[in-house]
């Protein structure tokens, strides 16, 4: 049990990094591309619950048509596929779907009063 409250720290260790950094200080897409590949294989390897994969798929695959039909916009101009070929920002989506429902798992098993 202490293993597993350690992986799920060291998760959002990584998840809050990687957030900090794509909103406030890294415009570097390739290279923020990579730390959320690390911290979505994180996740599934060492965190990963029986429906884990099917919302994960789910919100990537909405956000990514929600986003390509908005993307005539000029806010959404820099939607589309990075130099890696990844689709950044379902796949963004997905594991901040994830990172949530964990956190509210947690709540809703240990309540403090």
């Amino acid at each position: 049990m202490r293993k597993r409250i350690n992986l799920i720290v060291i998760f959002y260790v990584l998840y809050f990094t990687w957030l900090f950094l794509l909103a406030y200080l890294w415009p570097d897409t390739k290279t923020l591309t990579y730390f959320l590949l690390s911290v979505i294989v994180f996740y599934f390897l060492f965190l990963r619950e029986h429906t884990d994969i099917i919302i994960f798929v789910i919100v990537a695959f909405a956000s990514f048509f929600i986003t390509k039909t908005l993307a005539y916009d000029p806010g959404f101009a820099d939607v589309g596929f990075p130099e890696l070929g990844v689709p950044y920002w379902p796949l963004a989506w997905g594991i901040t779907t994830l990172a949530v429902r964990k956190f509210y798992l947690i709540i809703s098993k240990n309540p403090q009063g």
